[in-house]
């Protein structure tokens, strides 16, 4: 499309890239001159009008954002069934590239990109649009060092696919947050999720979960906890390395409560570590930070809590009890990973264990499946009671094959895609004579089936009716009533054109279209060019006939010679010769030619002259 103008404004000037929804392309406002950038929709959404109106509604309210750190919208446009937003043009790369290069990169560096991309959540978040794919392809960095948040809204359009479409796709699942990851709404805590993964990379270079798929890589969102910053990079502010794990909890509950929040634990988060300071851990997650006469009221807390708790045992007579329980011998936790529910659940009875069911969600297992258990197996051991914390499988994620017949391809697929489907690139087509040509007359699965969510669904689309077709006959070299004869017998039109031809004598068909064989509708017309001269010249060739071609027999035999050229056949010599006869005659004949010598009716000689 480069070159082309939308709107009679806006001139494409060339593209800058694409992904699953949209193509990019740098363009020039010709009304205010000025440089911007067009995202222009893919034709299988442009085509479905719900999609359309839930699009143009999402980014007008996008477009009343006004922040420095979050790329303005100027408009959004139709130039036929050609949807498209218009954006400021941002001088800069994105943070992956930025990233990729630079990364592990330093942490005033970090903190200064991660406080801006936090205001521009601050100020979203307070006008109540969420961001939901938060992540370093859609962070700008301009050459001066501004950070730019852009894309807003588009990842609700598809959230419902988050985990089953290709590249882009597998790119924003590392960024996702729990809560996302199992299907539930995201709020400004899913956007300081996504935020905290962004930081976590900048500052080590890789992301806090990997994996081989994107149903993987969400798993390890909802049940794993990402290894401390330290680990991969030592040297990192502690405060700093707290507010990313702070942002990284798995219950929003204990994120930070505001993007305004975190925004303002960053910009104190420079510097390394003091001295005397501490940071407390919770399961391998930093929690916070204590330093200084904070860590002495600490520890002057802990001191009286722990004089308070013994003499409470000792009032109970609970030393005993507290012996027992601390002599008591761990129970190795089995794997009851892949087993149902029930049998899983007897298995750690049976060791003094508890089985508690903490969420459902859909995978490929069967429903009633456990497929994690959060201690254990591999050795682990613990005191009889505690409870072992489950996930189970409601089965795969079915959804329900919406009705395809009479859609265009395009809108056939946007469908599928709204309900987690996807369309065979597979296509068959037929002819039909009740659906309109590029129109979906046959699909498989078919209407209301109940297949998993990510499946292929073919259709077959209409070529329209068929029509009779014949094969056209040779008309090359015929003359004008003869081709026309043949024409009319096979009740086809035709149309007669002039043309001046040195191969055909005048009134021959010098050319024909369609040509010759050709498969034509028998409501098409033939186009019939008769020459209208010079014709090809008279040439002339000396035929000897050898005398040894006459049988010695003392008898007469008849000897004739024929011509073929485009004049036709024709014998041009015809008498009676016996054996020792010389027979030498000048032939004329027009253009090429074949000459033939027939001794009592038997070819003896044949020879193409031009």
């Amino acid at each position: 499309m480069t070159g082309e103008t939308l709107g009679n404004r806006y001139e494409l000037l060339h593209k800058l890239g694409g992904g699953g929804m949209a193509v990019v392309y740098k363009a020039r406002d010709k009304y205010l001159d000025r440089t911007v950038t067009i995202k222009i929709l893919r034709s299988e959404y442009a085509s479905d009008d719900s999609f359309i109106s839930r699009f143009r509604k999402e980014a007008q309210s996008v477009a009343r954002l006004s922040h420095p750190h979050i790329v303005n919208i100027y408009d959004v446009g139709t130039d036929g069934d050609i949807h498209y937003l218009v954006m400021e043009y941002i001088e800069g790369e994105n943070l992956k590239n930025i990233i990729n290069k630079d990364a592990p990169m330093s942490p005033e560096r970090v903190i200064d990109l991660a406080s801006q991309v936090c205001e521009a959540l601050r100020h979203a978040h307070e006008n109540n649009i969420i961001h939901r794919d938060v992540k370093p392809h859609n962070i700008l960095v301009t050459i001066d060092g501004r950070a730019k948040l852009t894309d807003f809204g588009i990842a609700k359009e598809v959230s419902a696919t988050t985990l089953t479409y290709g590249d882009n796709v597998m790119g924003s699942v590392y960024y996702l947050s729990p809560e996302q990851a199992r299907g539930e709404l995201a709020g400004p805590a899913s956007d300081i999720y996504s935020l905290g993964v962004v930081i976590y990379e900048m500052l080590t270079g890789t992301r806090p979960f990997e994996g081989d798929t994107p149903i993987g890589v969400a798993m390890k969102h909802i049940h794993e906890t990402a290894a401390p910053v330290g680990e991969a990079v030592p040297g990192i502010p502690g405060r700093l390395a707290a507010a990313v794990h702070k942002a990284l909890d798995k219950n929003q509950e204990n994120r930070f409560k505001s993007a305004g929040e975190m925004v303002e634990v960053l910009k104190v988060s420079t510097g390394k570590q003091e001295k005397d300071d501490d940071l407390i851990f919770d399961n391998n997650q930093v929690v916070y930070t204590v330093s200084g006469e904070k860590k002495k009221k600490t520890n002057r807390l802990f001191i009286i809590a722990g004089i308070l708790m013994v003499f409470i045992i000792l009032a109970g007579s609970g030393i005993y009890a507290f012996n027992k329980y601390m002599n008591t011998p761990n129970i190795e936790v089995p794997n009851v990973v892949d087993m149902t529910l029930e049998k899983a659940r007897s298995e750690l009875e049976e060791k003094g264990l508890k089985a508690k069911v903490v969420e459902k969600i859909y995978s490929e297992k069967e429903e009633n499946i456990v497929i994690y258990q959060n201690i254990g197996p591999d050795n682990y051991t613990v005191k009889p009671g505690r409870d072992i914390e489950l996930t189970v499988s409601k089965g795969p994620d079915m959804r329900t094959v919406p009705d395809l017949i009479g859609k265009t391809q395009a809108s056939a697929a946007a469908a599928l895609l709204r309900e987690g489907l996807v369309l065979s690139v597979s296509i068959n087509k037929k002819y039909s004579d009740k659906v309109e040509e590029g129109h979906v007359i046959k699909q498989s699965p078919g209407k209301g089936a109940s297949i998993e969510r990510g499946s292929k669904v073919k259709i077959t689309l209409s070529k329209g009716p068929e029509t009779e077709t014949m094969k056209i006959p040779d008309l090359i070299g015929k003359d004008k009533e003869e081709a026309l004869e043949t024409l009319r017998s096979q009740k086809l039109e035709f149309s007669i054109f002039w043309e001046s031809s040195k191969q055909y004598p005048k009134g021959r068909v010098s050319r024909q279209i369609p040509g010759p064989g050709d498969k034509i509708e028998k409501s098409s017309k033939v186009k019939v060019y008769l020459s209208s001269g010079p014709g090809p010249d008279i040439q002339e060739s000396r035929v000897k006939i050898n005398e040894s071609l006459i049988p010695d027999d003392g008898e007469q035999h008849e000897v004739r010679i024929k011509v073929n050229d485009v004049d036709g056949n024709r014998i041009v010599y015809a008498n009676s010769h016996s054996h020792g006869d010389k027979i030498e005659k000048n032939i004329k004949y027009r253009g090429s030619a074949k000459i033939e010598v027939y001794i009592d009716g038997q070819l003896e000689v044949s020879k193409n002259v031009s």
